[in-house]
């Protein structure tokens, strides 16, 4: 995540792209934070719980949780760690879902 000049959130998505199985380039884009936010906000009010999603430092890139807006800061655990730990975990009344693929965790509130 980082602040663009346009004094606003931004994610930088890449991935890898292969060509009959050989890597041939990375494609990326710069997403604002708000554009991201709209596109996932919708899945997560499905979920029985608030929740938000967080990024390894414990920013908030996306939330259905009043308690934890977009761009701000989760206190917690070592979301980094978790994130390369790939498990779910429990901390403080919490459960914390890595994103396979991606490195965000869901953070779903006390239920």
């Amino acid at each position: 995540m980082d602040y663009l000049c346009s004094d606003e959130y931004s994610l930088t998505l890449s991935a890898p792209v292969e060509i009959e199985g050989r890597f041939a380039g990375v494609a990326a884009a710069d997403v604002y934070l708000r554009h991201f936010e709209a596109a996932i906000l919708p899945l997560q009010r499905r979920l029985p719980r608030p929740a938000h999603l967080v990024n390894a430092r414990g920013r908030v890139a996306a939330s259905s949780d009043p308690a934890h807006l977009a761009g701000s800061l989760t206190k917690g655990p070592d979301f980094g760690e978790l994130l390369a730990e790939a498990t779910p975990a429990e901390h403080g009344g919490l459960r914390l879902v890595p994103c396979h693929g991606i490195p965000l965790a869901l953070v779903l509130a006390e239920g």
